[in-house]
């Protein structure tokens, strides 16, 4: 949810990355940009900030209907 609703175009203070706070490279540098650039329709802008947003937006999207499927499933099998 912090995705959708953050800023990407923010100048700093947009970042959820610990490394890149504490000012190391950041292997992942731009996911979480591209990916909420990605939630807007900014498909070039999203590709600037890094490429790998188009595979892990589908990957983190199917990881989380698993997840809700299966917190829903386990709740009501229970009497």
């Amino acid at each position: 949810l912090l995705l959708i609703f953050m800023d990407p175009q923010a100048p700093s203070g947009g970042t959820l990355c610990l490394l890149e706070r504490l000012d190391i490279y950041c292997p992942g540098e731009g996911l979480g940009r591209s990916i909420s650039f990605l939630f807007r329709g900014m498909f070039t802008a999203a590709w600037q900030a890094n490429p790998a947003g188009f595979v892990a937006l589908p990957i983190l999207s199917v990881r989380i209907v698993q997840l809700l499927r299966r917190n829903f499933n386990f709740r009501f099998s229970t009497p």
